[in-house]
């Protein structure tokens, strides 16, 4: 009995079968100031739509437990400087990622002041009164009476 010959299958075509890196948009440094909330979006494309993962080594950017390409950092007081910052996408084999800085500008804050109790002085009477300032940044206080 001779063979039975079969016509070619097509093989896939390389381009479509080989995964592509995802890509990641430019991200721009960011500027805000104490106590401003700060929020990222990281807008990114993966030729064959393979599901991101999303990494960024800065834990006060938090991501967004719906949309996993947005983060948000509720600054303080405290959180003024510099942060470099690095993110990356991964499609679950390839990766893209890129640094950028994020700069939280020191904010002038309102001394206060505890509350002063009243005294009640006779003209050739002295007396002192202590109490609490409570300011972050340096400040000269003057406090001062006449009649």
């Amino acid at each position: 009995m001779p063979a039975t010959l079969t016509p070619l299958q097509k093989l896939p075509d390389s381009e479509t079968s080989v995964n592509k890196a995802p890509t990641l948009e430019n991200i721009s440094n960011i500027i805000a100031n104490e106590n401003e909330p700060i929020t990222l979006t990281a807008d990114a494309f993966d030729p064959e739509n393979n599901t991101l993962i999303y990494y960024i080594n800065e834990t006060r950017l938090v991501q967004d437990t719906t949309h996993a390409n947005l983060f948000t950092w509720n600054t303080t007081y405290y959180d003024a400087g510099s942060y470099n910052i690095l993110l990356k996408i991964n499609d679950g084999s390839l990766e893209d990622q890129q640094e950028f800085t994020v700069t939280i500008n020191n904010v002038n804050r309102v001394p206060t002041l505890e509350p002063i109790s009243d005294i009640l002085l006779n003209i050739t009477q002295n007396t002192t009164q202590d109490t609490t300032l409570n300011a972050v940044e340096q400040i000269v206080v003057t406090i001062s009476a006449s009649d």
